[in-house]
């Protein structure tokens, strides 16, 4: 599928003044903003006919389109700005997909109350579904962290989860007497906030770290969603109460009550700066400006139940009608969403030699960066942090990309910068190493390198780690691939046992391909694996089937590409 970006709704700049005021003038040089042509304002199209398998939340993705959740369907909708309609099927029709974001990458998130699971889908229809560990946790709303983690709540277990790229799950429990976390989203302060639907109304918060805080709403206020407003506050509807409701990152609560509407069900921040909700009950859109006026808008049809809503790329906001089976839009005006040209860099390492060096001070030791931009947009500001073992000294940096430097080296440390790197381009660069005469390392000893860059594209302050290269000590020095290959001690094991293969190497939250190679040198292809936020991936080597025999197993990271191998040596 061709790739687009998901729009922005904010990100917490954890950054100095000084990086803002220059964020602000590297914002300034991007222009161009998305316009509907020939378009009425507040205009209503509907499409599809969805054959009563309830749509139920709605987000842009990656690639300009809509996707939902058809809850009784156990499928996921796609739908192109024209009303083209795909769906994804589901392994489990009784998985009630119901709630869903964009996450990291080109992936879907969406929560699968029926399966108790997780599942995330990329743009290019690949699928992996995460149990969550609580039993009946009933996951419900979903959304994308700060922290590019996905995050989600599990009502029944009362409690908040928190999911890696590479689908490690952690749950916070709320605190006692609180109770049914409903929806959630990010926050404009860098953290998340959540709705409690129980009988005591609440709003939580939650850091990334954990720590939750909660405020009490006022008696009988039962929030269902909420969304993070373009003033810097939380929006949320209140369906018992016919209100929309507004909370600052204080905890200071306003509330507006509908004049004519009822039933305010789903709410997203609009495009036009006004916050767009929908109502189930009164068969209406409604619009409530910042200042708190609102606007309603009756749908063509009757009994169409509108529910999920999110603005689209393309100056709409899109929603879905369970009642009728149909997505429908509306046409928000002419402030439409710019688009966002966000940076995607891939920062990786290669280690000459690459398997052993010796530890005379005379050994010549190459650590080589590069950095890669795949995204649309551009990066700037990029300041790299590489930490060296004290058993190693700095000879010499050898930079190949104008404008990249080394502004500091603090003792352990190498700080390097670039003020920007466009869009396809690669900024590679080298620093040679010694084994230290004051303080060498021993034969035997291991010494590794990763780094960390931070850079600023269209959607804030950025960071990524890069993969790590490993470098073993010994009586002289060998290098067997220029670092282009990482080899694994072999292993032994009996056909039919289920062998344990990881490696480190990987970028962090990367998919890593797998396959072997078998001793008639046939090449079978594996389920592919993820590496978790430390660059680790796992994976089982089930053997069942197989000739005795010397297999080669292999993994390449599809960002990095990063290569591990290990040879496994089958027997009866």
């Amino acid at each position: 599928m061709p790739g687009y970006i998901l729009r922005s709704r904010g990100r917490r700049l954890a950054a100095s003044i000084a990086l803002l005021l220059l964020l602000t003038s590297f914002l300034a040089c991007f222009s161009g903003t998305a316009r509907a042509e020939n378009e009425k304002l507040y205009t209503i199209t509907e499409y599809g006919w969805l054959d009563h398998f309830s749509p139920e939340n709605i987000t842009a993705g990656q690639d300009g389109k809509m996707w939902f959740t058809l809850r009784y369907g156990g499928m996921i909708g796609i739908m192109s700005s024209t009303g083209q309609l795909n769906v994804f099927k589901l392994p489990n029709s009784w998985s009630y997909p119901i709630d869903i974001t964009a996450g990291p990458g080109r992936s879907l998130w969406f929560t699968e109350s029926g399966n108790n699971k997780i599942g995330k889908l990329t743009t290019d229809g690949y699928l992996t579904e995460y149990p969550v560990p609580t039993q009946y946790g009933y996951p419900y709303g979903i959304t994308t962290g700060p922290d590019g983690n996905v995050w989600f709540t599990e009502g029944p277990s009362s409690k908040i989860g928190k999911i890696t790229h590479a689908g490690v799950i952690t749950e916070y429990p709320l605190p006692a007497n609180s109770y049914w976390p409903f929806d959630i989203t990010k926050g404009p302060d860098g953290n998340l906030w959540f709705t409690e639907s129980s009988w005591i109304g609440k709003i939580g918060k939650i850091t990334t770290d954990g720590i939750i805080t909660e405020y009490v709403l006022p008696q009988n206020t039962l929030p269902e969603n909420i969304t993070a407003g373009p003033d810097g506050n939380l929006w949320f509807t209140v369906p018992n109460g016919n209100k929309i409701g507004k909370i600052t990152v204080s905890g200071t609560v306003t509330m507006y009550s509908l004049t004519l509407g009822y039933d305010p069900s789903g709410i997203t921040s609009g495009p036009d700066g006004n916050i767009w909700f929908t109502e189930s009950g009164g068969n209406k859109l409604g619009m409530i400006t910042t200042d708190g006026t609102i606007t309603e808008f009756p749908l063509p049809n009757l009994n169409t139940w509108p529910g999920g809503i999110a603005a689209g790329p393309d100056g709409y906001v899109w929603f879905t009608e369970g009642g009728i089976q149909r997505i429908g839009k509306i046409y928000v005006g002419e402030k439409l969403i710019p688009e966002i040209l966000t940076a995607d860099l891939i920062p990786t390492l290669t280690l000459t030699p690459d398997r052993t060096a010796s530890p005379s001070p005379d050994t010549v030791i190459t650590l080589n960066l590069k950095l890669k931009n795949l995204g649309p947009g551009k990066a700037g500001f990029l300041a790299l942090e590489i930490p060296f073992d004290p058993r190693l000294t700095l000879g010499h940096a050898v930079m190949d990309y104008p404008g990249l430097w080394v502004s500091q080296v603090d003792g352990t440390t190498i700080k390097i910068g670039l003020e920007t790197l466009p869009s396809g381009d690669s900024a590679t660069g080298s620093l040679v190493f010694r084994p230290n005469p004051a303080n060498p390392p021993q034969n035997g000893t291991e010494i590794s390198f990763r780094f960390k860059v931070s850079y600023a594209d269209q959607a804030g302050v950025q960071s990524r780690t890069s993969n790590k290269v490993t470098l073993s000590f010994g009586e002289s020095s060998r290098d067997a691939t220029g670092g282009k290959v990482r080899q694994l001690p072999p292993r032994k094991a009996k056909v039919g046992d289920k062998k344990v293969i990881w490696s480190d190497h990987f970028l962090p939250g990367e998919r890593v391909s797998l396959w072997y190679t078998a001793p008639d040198g046939a090449n079978v292809s594996l389920p592919y694996a993820w590496a978790d936020d430390n660059g680790k991936m796992e994976t089982i080597f089930d053997t069942t089937g197989l000739k005795p025999g010397v297999y080669s197993f292999v993994g390449q990271g599809n960002r990095s590409e990063v290569q591990v191998y290990t040879l496994v040596t089958l027997t009866e």
